[in-house]
């Protein structure tokens, strides 16, 4: 197995797997885009109460689940046991929320190009930024793999332990205050990131 993403173009990259086809950031969904052919995947992280690395685009769990309750307060035991397939279809009934493990496992012998979304939560950069950091090298994944944040002190966290994994930060314009500042005014060398 070559250690490089094979460049054709355009990339196909699935947006929390293919989330049309099977519940968003799933074992499912990335299935659901290793049959349709996808050149990558691009999924979300969030940190358990208990720092368990978990794909889920939203904190909140009662977006996906029928769980009151946010992520980053729950811990992996109960998030575990939650079905977030039961919005999205009768088929996908007990669909699991999966590790960062579980999801690399299963996409590192299809050769794809991974950009891991680490989620921006208070007080959690650093422990992100370690956990998502110590699981990539475990796994070995090269150039192969993102990681990216609009939480900058999650790169610079990512940067300062593990300086081979490639990062990005994420700028957007947004209407909420935490995620309105631009970059360059608050640092003057985004190298840092």
């Amino acid at each position: 197995m070559k250690n490089t993403v094979p460049q054709t173009f355009p990339n196909l990259i699935a947006h929390r797997g293919a989330c049309k086809e099977a519940p968003e950031n799933t074992l499912d969904a990335f299935k659901k885009a290793i049959e349709i052919g996808a050149s990558g995947v691009e999924f979300d992280i969030l940190l358990t109460s208990d720092h368990e690395l978990v794909l889920t685009h939203n904190n909140d769990l009662s977006i996906l689940t029928n769980h009151e309750g946010f992520v980053h307060s729950t811990p992996y035991s109960i998030i575990k046991t939650l079905d977030f397939g039961i919005h999205f279809s009768p088929d996908f009934k007990n669909t699991r929320a999966p590790t960062l493990t579980e999801a690399l496992t299963l996409l590192i012998p299809h050769n794809m190009q991974i950009i891991c979304e680490i989620k921006s939560q208070p007080k959690m950069a650093y422990f992100s930024a370690k956990n998502v950091g110590e699981v990539i090298s475990d796994f070995g994944f090269g150039n192969r793999i993102i990681i990216s944040s609009t939480d900058p002190l999650v790169t610079f966290h990512l940067k300062r332990m593990f300086p081979k994994i490639k990062r990005a930060v994420i700028l957007k314009k947004s209407g909420f205050p935490f995620f309105s500042f631009n970059i360059f005014d608050k640092y003057s060398d985004v190298s840092e990131f």
